[in-house]
């Protein structure tokens, strides 16, 4: 996971190089746009960028961890089999009309969407 945030963040860099070859200066209606005079530029971009996802190694990380010097918590004892997590959720609510058993979903959209309402 780390490996690929680190590679999207140098593609993002090198986009923004290559969007800053754009010229995006209004143009009067009617009036042509310039033509793309930076293909040389923007060619070189992104081998620059490849090279650089292809040189990519954890040591050459720009983004570093750091811990904090807080001791980690004492970590309590669980019982075999873990801990029972099923009194933490509430159970659903079956509103009226909102909530529809999964054998009932196709029922239920092609009367909605059939009906004499629409």
């Amino acid at each position: 996971m780390r490996e690929h945030s680190e590679k999207l963040a140098l593609i993002a860099g090198y986009g923004k190089h290559l969007l800053d070859l754009i010229d995006d200066s209004p143009v009067t209606p009617g009036e042509a746009r310039p033509a793309y005079d930076s293909y040389d530029i923007s060619k070189q971009i992104i081998v620059d960028c490849e090279n650089a996802l292809s040189d990519w190694t954890l040591d050459t990380a720009s983004v570093k961890s750091q811990l904090s010097v807080r001791k980690p918590k004492k970590r309590t004892p669980q019982r075999e089999g873990g801990g029972d997590l099923s009194a933490q959720d509430k159970p659903l609510e079956r509103e009226s009309s909102l909530w529809v058993p999964a054998s009932e979903h196709e029922k239920v959209y092609i009367s909605l969407y059939f009906s004499s309402d629409r």
